[in-house]
Parts: C-alpha cells; structure tokens; sequence
C-alpha cells in the first residue's frame, strides 16, 4: 500500500481560523495572544465542524485491495477516479490478508486460486470477451489505484469510523496513514484522532 498527498489546501488552518472568526462577528483576531490552533480545537470541540468544509486534501492511494475500494466509496461525500478495469490490464499481483498469510496451506491455495482466475480472464480476454465482462472473474484480492479527495469535516468523518477497532484491517491501515499525514499539514484538525489513535494502540 503507498498513500501519497498530492495536494491540499494552501494555509488551511488559516482559513478555517478565518472562517470560525467571522461567525463570531470577526474578521481578525481579538488580540496578539490569540492561538489560531486553540480556537480551531475549541470549535471542534463544540462540535462546529461545518467550518472545516474549507479545506481539502487529495490522495493517490496505490496497491490496495478492490475489496478495500468498495468500502472506502461508500462515504459519499468524497471524491474519487478510480483507476479502470475496463481499460487496463489487471496487474497480478494480489493484496494477502494477513490472517491468510499466517497459514502457509490457506496462503498457497489463496494464490493458486487467484492465478487461476487471472489466467482465465487473459483467456477470455484473447478469445474476444470484451473487458468489461471478462473481469467479472476478477477477485476482490485483486490490487487497484485511486485518487480520493474530501474536505476536512468529512475526512474527520472517515477518519473516525474507519480507524475504529473494528473496521476491515485494510481500510483502517489506510485510514492510519492519511490521518498521519492529515496531521502535518492540519494538526489542530487531525492531531486529536491521531492521539486516540495511538492511546488505543490502534
């Protein structure tokens, strides 16, 4: 799995201190003392989230799962382009849970099982099947790419249900990583979920 950000948006903490600020009647801060970091915190806090909605990060995430991707494109209010099965051949490598790596039989059978099906989908595929129904044979195990992009209250969101102790093992990997990096660009945002995070040794 490799999860790059590719863009987010510039001074971000600044232009949601600026957006908290003018809801309280203010275009500027009460006095030089004043922690844009402190007020952002305390209006999460308060659950005023709908300033966070001014900013945006963007992500490429490669070699994850098709399982994975069903997952993480159910929160709708994300943005994503998912890389094609219908016009790129499907790499064969396959992503391994690792309750399967642990079994060495369960792991060479999952393999095996997997080639097989790559194997017939090229069959198909050289036979005149069109792409778009030879992958239908395709297994969820097989790797993909996307690019996801949201804005700071939803990745809030995602990040809360997917970093659960109870979420899929992948996605919650996924979600470790981009809240990592979410951190060094917003920490009066994210750092919070990184804390829990790491509190729970999760």
């Amino acid at each position: 799995m490799k999860v790059t950000l590719i863009s987010h948006t510039p001074f971000s903490e600044y232009v949601i201190m600026k957006a908290g600020l003018i809801t309280r009647g203010r275009q500027h801060p009460p006095s030089s003392l004043f922690s844009k970091e402190r007020f952002i915190r305390k209006l999460i806090e308060k659950g005023h989230h709908s300033i966070l909605e001014f900013g945006y990060a963007t992500f490429l995430v490669e070699g994850v799962s098709r399982a994975l991707l069903a997952q993480i494109t159910r929160h709708r209010l994300a943005s994503f382009a998912v890389e094609s099965q219908r016009h790129t051949k499907p790499k064969s490598e396959i992503v391994i849970p690792p309750t399967i790596t642990q079994d060495p039989e369960l792991k060479g059978e999952y393999k095996e099982i997997a080639q097989k099906c790559f194997a017939l989908y090229e069959k198909m595929v050289e036979r005149g099947i069109p792409k778009e129904d030879a992958r239908f044979i395709l297994p969820n195990a097989t790797p993909t790419a996307f690019i996801i992009s949201a804005n700071f209250r939803e990745w809030r969101h995602i990040l809360q249900l997917r970093l659960a102790s109870d979420a899929q093992w992948e996605i919650r990997e996924l979600c470790r990583e981009i809240a990592k990096q979410l951190s060094l660009i917003a920490p009066s945002v994210f750092e919070d979920l990184v804390k829990k995070r790491n509190e729970r040794g999760g």
